[in-house]
């Protein structure tokens, strides 16, 4: 297939995906809003941060369910000193802004195009996005350290390779560490009741 074919059929998918994506968005919207789902997940996070008793008190997919580690409602806590709209546009504003950064390499045109999908992340205030952001973060800096790796051992630098290791590690077991927190502590709270 010639460069021209393939560059019209790119050019066709992205073309195809302005429709879907404005549907899905009015969708979205709408059904969010009919059923006063906007900002139901943030709402959660919020009160959380707020007072320690809301932790783990409703089950998954009641509204202020809080699903997360202490940790995570204790990072929050500066936030829930918030009134709960302020909280919410702050909130929001992270949101938009991890999405745009994570958008940003494939050029404003294509970026509108996707940002409808995830409309629904938004809408709901959910941490989905801040993963997202998270995970490309760090594999970015995985990648740094590991062309760092490679070079260490290209110049056969013992020190260098081994400084960089264990730097590696302990970035990676800090990440690890967070997520498996943000896992386990909910599955262990629920076990100590």
């Amino acid at each position: 297939m010639g460069s021209e074919r393939l560059e019209t059929l790119r050019r066709a998918f992205w073309v195809a995906l302005v429709p879907g994506a404005a549907l899905f968005l009015v969708m979205q919207v709408w059904v969010h809003v009919d059923g006063g789902m906007v900002g139901a997940d943030s709402h959660a996070y919020w009160l959380a941060a707020r007072d320690p008793q809301s932790w783990y008190s409703q089950p998954p997919a009641y509204r202020d369910a809080y699903l997360y580690s202490p940790a995570f409602a204790q990072l929050l806590w500066p936030l829930g000193h918030l009134p709960w709209r302020v909280f919410e546009v702050v909130w929001a504003a992270g949101q938009v802004a991890v999405l745009t950064w994570l958008l940003a390499p494939l050029g404003w045109r294509r970026a509108l195009t996707l940002a409808p999908f995830v409309v629904a992340e938004l809408l709901l205030g959910n941490l989905y996005v801040f993963f997202a952001g998270a995970l490309v973060h760090r594999a970015q800096q995985a990648q740094k350290e590991h062309h760092e790796l490679l070079a260490a051992m290209r110049a056969k630098d013992w020190a260098r390779l081994e400084q960089t290791i264990r730097a590696h590690n302990r970035g990676a077991l800090a990440d690890y560490g967070v997520f498996l927190e943000s896992r386990l502590a909910p599955a262990a709270t629920k076990g100590d009741r």
